[in-house]
């Protein structure tokens, strides 16, 4: 049981590195950038919009590094 905890933290800790480090980093900020460009929203959505994007990427990020 250790051993799928340590690889479920591992997993989390590489998605969260990304987060901030890295090709999906930009591509965050770029969408960031869009959304505030293109909409006139509070900072409550725009927080919450930033909160589940970054969420999403600490979970899927497979998805987004094999996409290319």
């Amino acid at each position: 049981m250790e051993i799928l905890y340590s690889a479920i933290a591992i997993y989390v800790a590489i998605g969260i590195i990304l987060n901030f480090y890295g090709p999906l980093s930009r591509k965050i900020w770029t969408t960031q950038i869009d959304v505030l460009a293109g909409n006139d929203m509070s900072k409550m959505k725009f927080f919450l919009f930033t909160a589940v994007v970054r969420i999403g990427v600490v979970l899927f990020y497979p998805i987004f590094i094999f996409s290319h």
